[in-house]
């Protein structure tokens, strides 16, 4: 199992607003890059298609009310877990992403880069929300 973050960022929104609309996946157009088409939204599930190559559905797993979210691939072939962690910081909020996921060394060598890369995107479109 590897572990990836993105860079802490802050948003200028409650972490109450802020967890209100993360745990929506009807929200994720908002964060999401253009490289990623959204499907069969529900408020905890969706499919992505990822550069029209690779789809992957999503599920909300965990909800801490205010604090945490935790996203798990359905059905795919390399199991991961997204978890967005909120912290409340006066009228404003703290967020960093963290995938969990299981790769083979050699996978892990291709997929690192470009997975920190976007969630650094995620969490900066999440800091102009």
């Amino acid at each position: 199992m590897y572990y990836f973050k993105s860079n802490q960022v802050t948003v200028n929104k409650s972490s109450e607003e802020l967890f209100n609309i993360l745990s929506d996946f009807r929200n994720l157009n908002k964060i999401t890059p253009a490289t990623i088409d959204i499907s069969n939204i529900t408020q905890s599930t969706c499919s992505l298609y990822i550069n029209k190559l690779a789809e992957v559905e999503l599920t909300i797993s965990e909800k801490i009310p205010f604090s945490l979210i935790s996203i798990q691939a359905k059905n795919n072939h390399v199991p991961f877990l997204l978890q967005c962690f909120i912290e409340k910081e006066d009228d404003k909020s703290k967020v960093k992403l963290e995938i969990n996921i299981e790769l083979n060394m050699i996978t892990k060598m291709i997929v690192e880069n470009p997975l920190k890369d976007l969630l650094n995107q995620l969490s900066k479109k999440i800091s102009n929300l």
